[in-house]
């Protein structure tokens, strides 16, 4: 993700638009020194998320499709 501000907020979700408390399945909030947030998808389920970031300099959500390739 890329830096947003003094404070970011990046949620992931299974639901569209802005996120309900209990409709996140993981949340950071990091400070400027920690930027940029990076996550670790590796225990997500196949599927399509939504990762939501709130920051004082941008924000906006991203979908994102997970899907496991069998060799």
């Amino acid at each position: 993700m890329p830096y947003g501000g003094t404070e970011t907020t990046v949620t992931i979700s299974k639901e569209q638009g802005i996120p309900k408390e209990n409709d996140i399945i993981y949340q950071k909030k990091i400070l400027f020194l920690e930027c940029p947030p990076v996550f670790d998808l590796t225990n997500l389920t196949d599927g399509k998320y939504y990762i939501y970031m709130l920051a004082c300099g941008l924000g906006g959500q991203i979908e994102i499709n997970l899907i496991t390739e069998n060799d």
